[in-house]
């Protein structure tokens, strides 16, 4: 492993040796100075020195990381663990689409976040794409020594990650919650690490955003418990702060001209990606144009069939007028022929009884004529 202070002025005349030797041996202590290597652009990259130092003595079994974004702290975890040869499984659990707090983003942060776990830390390290609440299931209960939360950072969701978590802790735990330090954008952890002050040990760095670790295990070795009784004597708080703040800073240093790299290339992608989307917002721009012309002709050839169906119904009305008028004309006559039929028929009737009386009358005469006849 490689250790490096080359890019700090730190004076370890600047601390009492007291509260040095109180929170490590100097083997502990040495991890401290790791050079780290992997530097995303991340407010975290400030407590890789305390990361290493406590990988180094609290010595984890199992580390689940709630929020991995970047990696900048997870890989640091994994670092430590394969630089101390630790017997550790770590889990780092994130959805990798971000949040309000975060800002949202996509594949291009995941990727290389997968490729470098898979390419140096596969062995004891997997990465877990879904919701914090819906991996808790498959942890036992009591198995986890070491939660580190940077997830969400409202204070109701906070909460809701230790209730959730706190049975999976083992009773050597440390609950490590970064951004303790963050006071706007509705962030409250550092309000949920006041409430925990109140039942745990704790400790809390106010450089990188903040970082509080807090001792929930009812277990925690000798190192831990030095580090949490620091935090209640303001001499030794304030040199182990320096201490990690100072090596923090040299981190952040170091990482700051990659940072500026990282940040070129990502407005270059934007631009590209910004000439990308005008080139095609102006071909889509040209189809749409295109179709509108072709739905202003189809508008207008349906506008002149509609015209002409109107005419053609106008006819039609008209001629079903006429017919109609036809139709009563002829109902009228039929009426009529039908009224002299019947007169007819009636006046038949009376000639033919006419003629029947008649025919009466006639015999009768004839039989009166032979009556008559001399004999």
């Amino acid at each position: 492993m490689t250790y490096s202070i080359t890019a700090v002025d730190l004076q370890f005349t600047d601390f009492s040796e007291d509260s040095i030797s109180r929170i490590a041996a100097s083997e502990g202590l040495k991890a401290a100075f790791m050079r780290p290597l992997y530097l995303p652009p991340s407010a975290w990259l400030e407590h890789i020195p305390f990361a290493f130092w406590i990988m180094s003595q609290h010595k984890p079994s199992v580390l689940v990381e709630l929020g991995v974004h970047y990696g900048g702290s997870y890989f640091a975890f994994c670092q430590a663990v394969e630089a101390f040869s630790l017997d550790a499984r770590c889990y780092g659990v994130d959805r990798w689409i971000g949040d309000e707090h975060a800002g949202f983003y996509g594949e291009d942060i995941y990727e290389p976040v997968r490729a470098r776990n898979d390419a140096l830390y596969s062995n004891f390290s997997s990465l877990i794409r879904a919701e914090f609440s819906d991996i808790v299931r498959y942890f036992e209960d009591e198995s986890i020594d070491l939660l580190h939360l940077d997830g969400f950072h409202t204070e109701e969701s906070v909460r809701k990650e230790i209730e959730t978590w706190t049975p999976k802790l083992s009773e050597r735990a440390v609950l490590l919650l970064h951004d303790t330090n963050v006071w706007d954008r509705n962030f409250g952890v550092a309000n949920v690490l006041a409430a925990l002050r109140r039942r745990y040990p704790v400790f809390e760095f106010v450089h990188g955003n903040g970082l509080g670790i807090v001792g929930v295990g009812e277990r925690q070795n000798p190192a831990l418990e030095s580090l949490f009784e620091a935090d209640r004597r303001s001499s030794a708080r304030r040199d182990i702060a320096n201490f990690f703040g100072r090596l923090g800073s040299a981190c952040a240093a170091r990482s700051a001209p990659r940072e500026a790299l990282a940040e070129e290339k990502r407005l270059a992608t934007e631009r590209l990606e910004t000439r990308n989307r005008l080139a095609d917002q102006s071909a889509r721009a040209a189809e749409v144009e295109q179709a509108a012309a072709m739905l202003a002709a189809e508008t207008e050839a349906l506008s002149d069939a509609l015209a002409a169906t109107r005419r053609e119904r106008d006819e039609l009305a008209e001629d079903r007028s006429r017919l109609l008028a036809g139709l009563d004309e002829r109902d009228r006559a039929l009426g009529d022929a039908t009224a002299r039929a019947a007169e007819l028929e009636r006046l038949l009737g009376e000639a033919a009884r006419e003629r029947e009386d008649l025919s009466r009358a006639k015999a009768a005469l004839a039989g009166r004529a032979i009556a008559w006849r001399p004999s």
